[in-house]
Protein backbone atom coordinates (compact mmCIF):
# COMPACT_ATOMS: atom_id res chain seq x y z
CA UNK A 1 0.00 0.00 0.00
CA UNK A 2 1.01 3.50 -1.17
CA UNK A 3 0.14 6.01 2.13
CA UNK A 4 1.04 9.70 2.09
CA UNK A 5 0.68 12.97 4.12
CA UNK A 6 3.13 15.22 2.49
CA UNK A 7 3.79 19.22 2.64
CA UNK A 8 5.92 21.34 0.44
CA UNK A 9 5.43 24.88 0.13
CA UNK A 10 6.60 26.60 -3.15
CA UNK A 11 6.88 30.44 -3.79
CA UNK A 12 3.92 31.00 -5.16
CA UNK A 13 2.00 27.24 -4.32
CA UNK A 14 1.46 24.60 -1.52
CA UNK A 15 1.36 21.43 -1.98
CA UNK A 16 -0.46 19.20 0.73
CA UNK A 17 -1.16 16.13 -0.16
CA UNK A 18 -2.94 13.12 1.77
CA UNK A 19 -4.03 10.09 0.24
CA UNK A 20 -3.75 5.82 0.86
CA UNK A 21 -4.07 3.78 -2.59
CA UNK A 22 -3.57 -0.11 -2.46
CA UNK A 23 -5.38 -0.55 -6.32
CA UNK A 24 -3.02 -1.97 -8.85
CA UNK A 25 -3.28 1.15 -10.87
CA UNK A 26 -3.61 4.66 -8.91
CA UNK A 27 -4.28 7.83 -11.34
CA UNK A 28 -3.46 11.37 -10.37
CA UNK A 29 -5.56 13.57 -12.30
CA UNK A 30 -5.80 17.51 -13.03
CA UNK A 31 -5.26 20.18 -14.87
CA UNK A 32 -1.68 21.49 -15.89
CA UNK A 33 -0.29 22.71 -13.44
CA UNK A 34 -2.05 21.26 -10.03
CA UNK A 35 0.99 19.94 -9.06
CA UNK A 36 0.81 15.79 -10.18
CA UNK A 37 4.41 15.29 -11.27
CA UNK A 38 5.76 17.10 -8.05
CA UNK A 39 3.91 14.58 -6.23
CA UNK A 40 5.82 11.20 -8.52
CA UNK A 41 9.24 13.68 -7.72
CA UNK A 42 8.23 13.44 -3.97
CA UNK A 43 7.19 9.65 -3.94
CA UNK A 44 10.58 8.85 -6.14
CA UNK A 45 12.50 11.08 -4.14
CA UNK A 46 13.88 13.34 -6.55
CA UNK A 47 12.69 16.52 -4.39
CA UNK A 48 12.10 16.79 -0.74
CA UNK A 49 8.83 16.94 1.03
CA UNK A 50 9.39 20.04 3.90
CA UNK A 51 6.97 18.09 6.50
CA UNK A 52 4.96 14.79 5.99
CA UNK A 53 5.63 11.12 5.17
CA UNK A 54 5.89 8.80 2.93
CA UNK A 55 4.99 4.42 3.44
CA UNK A 56 5.60 1.83 0.51
CA UNK A 57 3.74 -1.05 2.66
CA UNK A 58 6.12 -1.73 5.36
CA UNK A 59 9.47 0.54 4.35
CA UNK A 60 8.84 4.38 5.55
CA UNK A 61 10.58 6.41 2.01
CA UNK A 62 10.32 9.54 3.58
CA UNK A 63 9.50 10.78 7.40
CA UNK A 64 10.56 14.67 8.57
CA UNK A 65 9.54 13.37 12.06
CA UNK A 66 11.71 10.52 12.07
CA UNK A 67 14.44 11.87 10.03
CA UNK A 68 14.31 9.28 7.25
CA UNK A 69 14.99 10.52 3.60
CA UNK A 70 15.49 7.26 1.35
CA UNK A 71 17.78 8.19 -1.80
CA UNK A 72 16.52 7.73 -4.60
CA UNK A 73 18.53 5.00 -5.84
CA UNK A 74 17.54 3.22 -2.80
CA UNK A 75 13.75 3.49 -2.58
CA UNK A 76 13.47 0.59 -5.09
CA UNK A 77 11.06 2.57 -7.46
CA UNK A 78 10.93 2.65 -11.19
CA UNK A 79 10.25 6.28 -13.00
CA UNK A 80 8.73 6.90 -16.39
CA UNK A 81 8.97 10.25 -17.77
CA UNK A 82 6.90 12.05 -20.49
CA UNK A 83 9.85 12.48 -22.40
CA UNK A 84 11.11 9.05 -21.88
CA UNK A 85 15.02 9.93 -20.83
CA UNK A 86 17.22 7.65 -22.80
CA UNK A 87 20.37 7.93 -22.58
CA UNK A 88 21.36 8.77 -26.66
CA UNK A 89 25.03 6.95 -26.54
CA UNK A 90 23.84 3.26 -25.50
CA UNK A 91 21.79 1.64 -27.39
CA UNK A 92 18.43 0.03 -26.50
CA UNK A 93 19.72 -2.86 -24.73
CA UNK A 94 22.15 -1.11 -22.48
CA UNK A 95 19.36 1.00 -21.81
CA UNK A 96 17.20 -1.56 -21.07
CA UNK A 97 19.64 -3.27 -18.50
CA UNK A 98 20.87 -0.09 -16.75
CA UNK A 99 19.81 -1.01 -13.15
CA UNK A 100 21.59 -4.07 -13.51
CA UNK A 101 24.98 -2.61 -15.12
CA UNK A 102 25.00 0.79 -13.40
CA UNK A 103 23.36 -0.16 -10.28
CA UNK A 104 23.77 -3.37 -9.37
CA UNK A 105 19.81 -3.98 -8.91
CA UNK A 106 18.65 -7.43 -10.67
CA UNK A 107 15.35 -7.82 -11.60
CA UNK A 108 12.87 -10.35 -10.95
CA UNK A 109 11.49 -10.11 -14.11
CA UNK A 110 13.18 -11.94 -17.13
CA UNK A 111 15.16 -10.13 -19.90
CA UNK A 112 13.19 -11.96 -22.46
CA UNK A 113 9.75 -11.32 -20.84
CA UNK A 114 10.31 -7.63 -20.46
CA UNK A 115 10.83 -7.56 -24.12
CA UNK A 116 8.98 -9.81 -25.62
CA UNK A 117 5.98 -8.19 -24.24
CA UNK A 118 6.59 -4.88 -25.02
CA UNK A 119 7.60 -6.00 -28.59
CA UNK A 120 11.32 -4.43 -28.54
CA UNK A 121 12.88 -7.74 -30.12
CA UNK A 122 13.74 -6.03 -33.14
CA UNK A 123 15.13 -2.62 -31.62
CA UNK A 124 17.59 -3.50 -29.31
CA UNK A 125 20.57 -2.79 -31.01
CA UNK A 126 18.96 0.46 -32.52
CA UNK A 127 20.19 4.28 -30.98
CA UNK A 128 17.69 5.93 -29.26
CA UNK A 129 17.68 8.89 -32.04
CA UNK A 130 16.44 5.79 -34.62
CA UNK A 131 13.52 5.39 -32.46
CA UNK A 132 9.79 6.81 -32.71
CA UNK A 133 7.86 8.40 -29.87
CA UNK A 134 6.02 5.11 -28.89
CA UNK A 135 9.28 3.31 -29.48
CA UNK A 136 11.25 5.37 -26.74
CA UNK A 137 8.18 5.15 -24.27
CA UNK A 138 8.01 1.19 -24.67
CA UNK A 139 12.21 1.62 -23.94
CA UNK A 140 11.45 3.75 -21.22
CA UNK A 141 9.04 1.15 -19.41
CA UNK A 142 11.29 -1.64 -20.09
CA UNK A 143 13.96 0.22 -18.14
CA UNK A 144 11.59 0.97 -15.04
CA UNK A 145 10.69 -2.75 -15.19
CA UNK A 146 14.00 -4.22 -15.36
CA UNK A 147 15.17 -2.26 -12.40
CA UNK A 148 13.22 -4.71 -9.93
CA UNK A 149 10.36 -1.88 -8.97
CA UNK A 150 8.27 -2.22 -5.86
CA UNK A 151 6.20 0.10 -7.63
CA UNK A 152 6.19 1.96 -10.99
CA UNK A 153 5.64 5.65 -11.39
CA UNK A 154 4.50 6.74 -14.67
CA UNK A 155 4.57 10.98 -15.27
CA UNK A 156 2.78 11.66 -18.02
CA UNK A 157 3.95 8.39 -20.03
CA UNK A 158 1.59 9.03 -23.25
CA UNK A 159 1.11 12.65 -23.58
CA UNK A 160 3.71 13.69 -26.20
CA UNK A 161 2.08 10.75 -28.49
CA UNK A 162 -0.34 11.30 -31.19
CA UNK A 163 -3.50 9.44 -31.25
CA UNK A 164 -2.00 6.45 -32.85
CA UNK A 165 1.16 5.82 -31.11
CA UNK A 166 -1.08 6.33 -27.80
CA UNK A 167 -3.33 4.08 -29.23
CA UNK A 168 -0.40 1.13 -29.80
CA UNK A 169 1.29 2.08 -26.02
CA UNK A 170 -2.06 1.32 -24.46
CA UNK A 171 -2.37 -2.23 -24.47
CA UNK A 172 1.55 -2.38 -23.17
CA UNK A 173 0.36 -0.91 -20.09
CA UNK A 174 -2.73 -2.83 -19.55
CA UNK A 175 -0.37 -5.79 -20.17
CA UNK A 176 2.19 -4.86 -17.31
CA UNK A 177 -1.01 -3.83 -15.15
CA UNK A 178 -2.13 -7.56 -15.19
CA UNK A 179 0.69 -9.47 -16.22
CA UNK A 180 3.51 -8.32 -14.14
CA UNK A 181 0.76 -7.19 -10.84
CA UNK A 182 3.81 -4.14 -10.04
CA UNK A 183 1.35 -1.18 -9.03
CA UNK A 184 1.41 2.02 -10.75
CA UNK A 185 0.82 5.51 -10.07
CA UNK A 186 0.07 7.21 -13.04
CA UNK A 187 -0.04 11.40 -13.68
CA UNK A 188 -2.91 12.40 -16.32
CA UNK A 189 -4.52 14.91 -17.40
CA UNK A 190 -6.60 13.01 -20.10
CA UNK A 191 -9.74 10.91 -18.61
CA UNK A 192 -9.13 7.98 -21.60
CA UNK A 193 -6.06 6.98 -19.74
CA UNK A 194 -7.71 7.17 -16.60
CA UNK A 195 -11.00 5.09 -17.95
CA UNK A 196 -8.63 2.48 -19.45
CA UNK A 197 -5.89 2.05 -16.79
CA UNK A 198 -6.92 3.00 -13.54
CA UNK A 199 -8.85 1.58 -10.53
CA UNK A 200 -8.13 4.16 -8.04
CA UNK A 201 -8.80 8.15 -8.64
CA UNK A 202 -7.76 10.87 -7.03
CA UNK A 203 -8.23 14.60 -8.46
CA UNK A 204 -5.61 17.24 -7.65
CA UNK A 205 -6.26 20.51 -8.01
CA UNK A 206 -3.63 23.64 -6.91
CA UNK A 207 -1.58 21.12 -4.92
CA UNK A 208 -5.15 20.12 -2.94
CA UNK A 209 -6.83 16.44 -2.93
CA UNK A 210 -10.47 17.35 -4.24
CA UNK A 211 -11.65 13.70 -4.94
CA UNK A 212 -10.14 10.29 -4.07
CA UNK A 213 -11.51 6.99 -4.12
CA UNK A 214 -12.82 4.07 -6.50
CA UNK A 215 -12.29 5.11 -10.04
CA UNK A 216 -16.38 4.93 -11.62
CA UNK A 217 -17.65 6.79 -8.32
CA UNK A 218 -14.57 8.91 -8.31
CA UNK A 219 -15.45 9.92 -12.19
CA UNK A 220 -18.71 10.11 -11.46
CA UNK A 221 -18.65 13.00 -9.19
CA UNK A 222 -19.38 16.98 -9.74
CA UNK A 223 -14.99 17.88 -9.20
CA UNK A 224 -14.42 15.18 -12.00
CA UNK A 225 -17.22 16.51 -14.45
CA UNK A 226 -15.88 20.08 -13.72
CA UNK A 227 -12.79 19.56 -15.16
CA UNK A 228 -13.96 17.28 -18.18
CA UNK A 229 -15.92 20.10 -19.41
CA UNK A 230 -19.05 20.31 -21.02
CA UNK A 231 -18.15 18.62 -24.53
CA UNK A 232 -16.72 15.76 -22.69
CA UNK A 233 -19.01 15.42 -19.75
CA UNK A 234 -19.31 11.50 -19.21
CA UNK A 235 -19.76 8.17 -17.06
CA UNK A 236 -17.83 4.81 -16.82
CA UNK A 237 -20.05 2.03 -16.58
CA UNK A 238 -19.03 -1.48 -14.48
CA UNK A 239 -20.31 -4.22 -17.42
CA UNK A 240 -20.12 -8.16 -17.32
CA UNK A 241 -19.80 -9.56 -20.85
CA UNK A 242 -22.25 -11.88 -21.05
CA UNK A 243 -22.58 -13.17 -24.89
CA UNK A 244 -21.01 -12.88 -28.06
CA UNK A 245 -23.02 -11.87 -31.18
CA UNK A 246 -21.39 -13.36 -34.28
CA UNK A 247 -23.32 -12.80 -37.35
CA UNK A 248 -23.58 -9.64 -35.99
CA UNK A 249 -19.98 -8.83 -34.63
CA UNK A 250 -21.56 -7.85 -31.40
CA UNK A 251 -20.40 -8.37 -27.34
CA UNK A 252 -22.99 -8.08 -25.00
CA UNK A 253 -22.53 -6.74 -21.97
CA UNK A 254 -25.11 -7.40 -18.93
CA UNK A 255 -25.42 -4.12 -16.50
CA UNK A 256 -26.06 -4.60 -13.25
CA UNK A 257 -27.38 -7.81 -12.04
CA UNK A 258 -28.17 -10.12 -15.19
CA UNK A 259 -31.34 -10.77 -14.41
CA UNK A 260 -32.68 -7.66 -14.49
CA UNK A 261 -32.01 -7.82 -18.66
CA UNK A 262 -29.85 -4.47 -19.02
CA UNK A 263 -27.27 -5.02 -21.58
CA UNK A 264 -24.84 -2.65 -23.75
CA UNK A 265 -24.05 -4.21 -27.07
CA UNK A 266 -20.78 -3.18 -28.77
CA UNK A 267 -19.46 -3.97 -31.80
CA UNK A 268 -16.09 -6.05 -31.48
CA UNK A 269 -13.76 -7.51 -34.49
CA UNK A 270 -13.81 -10.70 -32.49
CA UNK A 271 -15.10 -12.35 -29.55
CA UNK A 272 -13.27 -10.30 -26.66
CA UNK A 273 -13.83 -13.63 -23.97
CA UNK A 274 -15.43 -13.07 -20.30
CA UNK A 275 -15.21 -10.94 -17.47
CA UNK A 276 -16.09 -7.66 -16.22
CA UNK A 277 -14.92 -4.34 -18.10
CA UNK A 278 -15.78 -0.68 -17.98
CA UNK A 279 -17.88 1.57 -20.87
CA UNK A 280 -16.77 4.76 -20.56
CA UNK A 281 -20.11 7.14 -21.97
CA UNK A 282 -20.10 10.56 -22.61
CA UNK A 283 -23.63 12.29 -21.53
CA UNK A 284 -23.55 14.13 -25.44
CA UNK A 285 -24.32 9.94 -26.72
CA UNK A 286 -26.78 9.54 -24.39
CA UNK A 287 -30.70 10.08 -25.47
CA UNK A 288 -33.67 10.13 -23.28
CA UNK A 289 -37.33 8.46 -23.57
CA UNK A 290 -40.38 8.58 -21.52
CA UNK A 291 -41.21 5.25 -23.51
CA UNK A 292 -39.13 2.52 -24.88
CA UNK A 293 -38.62 3.22 -28.46
CA UNK A 294 -39.43 0.24 -30.85
CA UNK A 295 -38.37 1.89 -34.22
CA UNK A 296 -34.89 2.95 -34.07
CA UNK A 297 -31.43 2.09 -35.25
CA UNK A 298 -30.31 2.50 -31.96
CA UNK A 299 -29.66 -0.98 -30.31
CA UNK A 300 -28.79 0.27 -26.69
CA UNK A 301 -31.44 0.91 -24.57
CA UNK A 302 -31.49 1.28 -20.16
CA UNK A 303 -33.97 1.91 -18.11
CA UNK A 304 -33.38 4.39 -16.15
CA UNK A 305 -34.54 6.93 -13.17
CA UNK A 306 -33.54 11.23 -12.95
CA UNK A 307 -31.39 11.75 -9.79
CA UNK A 308 -29.85 15.02 -10.61
CA UNK A 309 -30.75 17.81 -13.63
CA UNK A 310 -28.32 20.73 -13.91
CA UNK A 311 -27.64 23.57 -16.88
CA UNK A 312 -25.02 22.91 -18.56
CA UNK A 313 -25.13 26.27 -21.53
CA UNK A 314 -27.96 27.93 -22.26
CA UNK A 315 -29.46 25.78 -24.60
CA UNK A 316 -29.00 22.64 -22.54
CA UNK A 317 -29.14 20.72 -19.64
CA UNK A 318 -27.25 18.27 -18.12
CA UNK A 319 -29.58 15.20 -16.60
CA UNK A 320 -28.12 12.53 -14.11
CA UNK A 321 -29.79 8.73 -14.13
CA UNK A 322 -29.54 5.94 -11.81
CA UNK A 323 -28.89 2.83 -14.21
CA UNK A 324 -28.75 -0.38 -11.88
CA UNK A 325 -27.05 1.41 -8.83
CA UNK A 326 -24.23 2.81 -11.50
CA UNK A 327 -24.52 7.10 -12.39
CA UNK A 328 -25.52 7.89 -16.45
CA UNK A 329 -25.13 11.18 -17.52
CA UNK A 330 -27.47 12.90 -20.79
CA UNK A 331 -27.17 16.04 -22.53
CA UNK A 332 -30.40 16.71 -23.80
CA UNK A 333 -31.47 20.31 -25.00
CA UNK A 334 -34.06 22.85 -22.78
CA UNK A 335 -36.33 22.34 -25.31
CA UNK A 336 -36.25 18.42 -25.32
CA UNK A 337 -35.89 18.95 -21.43
CA UNK A 338 -39.02 21.29 -21.17
CA UNK A 339 -41.34 19.04 -23.96
CA UNK A 340 -40.24 15.63 -21.65
CA UNK A 341 -41.00 17.83 -17.94
CA UNK A 342 -38.36 15.61 -16.37
CA UNK A 343 -37.52 15.69 -13.07
CA UNK A 344 -35.89 14.00 -9.66
CA UNK A 345 -37.79 10.43 -9.57
CA UNK A 346 -39.02 10.26 -13.02
CA UNK A 347 -38.41 7.01 -14.59
CA UNK A 348 -37.03 7.51 -18.17
CA UNK A 349 -35.08 4.90 -21.23
CA UNK A 350 -31.52 6.32 -22.28
CA UNK A 351 -30.41 5.22 -25.38
CA UNK A 352 -26.83 5.13 -26.38
CA UNK A 353 -25.12 5.84 -29.66
CA UNK A 354 -21.46 5.27 -28.55
CA UNK A 355 -19.79 3.67 -26.00
CA UNK A 356 -16.09 3.73 -25.52
CA UNK A 357 -14.15 0.19 -24.70
CA UNK A 358 -11.76 0.02 -21.82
Amino acid sequence: MLDLKIEKEFQSFKLDIAFQSNAPVTALFGRSGAGKSTILKLIAGLAKPDRGEIMLDDQTLFSDASGIDLPAHKRGLGMVFQDARLFPHYDVKTNLTYANWAGGRKADLEFSRVVDLLGLAHLLKRQPQNLSGGEKQRVAIGRALLSNPSLLLLDEPLASLDIERKRALLPFLKAIRDEFKIPMVLVSHDPMDVHQLAEQLVIIDEGQVVEKGNVREVFASHAMQERLGERNQSAIIEAEISGFEPEYGLTVFSVGNPSSGAAIRIHTDENIGEGPLRLLIHARDVALALSKPSDTSLQNCLSAKVTEISVSDNAHMMIACDVEGQKLFSQITKKSFDELKLEPGKKVFALIKSVALA
